[in-house]
């Protein structure tokens, strides 16, 4: 399997995941153990995928680094859960952070 670019910012349905290293909240890795993904022909694409938050302190600030590690362009869903993981990591999660407001709603929710 390849991976995927991480997404650094600022500031479908949930799969089953197991946590493999959670560090004193500087970094997180699920590992997606049973996938029940809406639309794509095989549900469980994510199946087997790693999906990570890695959290630095900056100077003028903190790092949010997301991957998801195992989707790949391969998958039926790529195009889609690309887009949406950029909605959540860029939008929705740095909106709560910097304002404490709850997620915003997906545009195609």
């Amino acid at each position: 399997m390849g991976t995927s670019s991480p997404t650094a910012t600022r500031v479908p349905t949930t799969p089953s995941r197991r946590s493999l290293n959670s560090s004193l909240a500087k970094k997180v890795v699920w590992h997606v153990v049973d996938a029940h993904l809406e639309g794509p022909e095989d549900p469980n694409e994510w199946t087997g995928t790693e999906i990570s938050f890695e959290i630095t302190r900056m100077e003028d600030g903190t790092e949010v680094r997301f991957s998801h590690l195992g989707l790949v362009p391969d998958f039926e869903c790529f195009d889609a859960c690309s887009s949406a993981w950029g909605f959540y990591v860029n939008g929705s999660l740095k909106r709560l952070i910097t304002t404490g407001d709850g997620p915003a709603k997906p545009p195609w929710a």
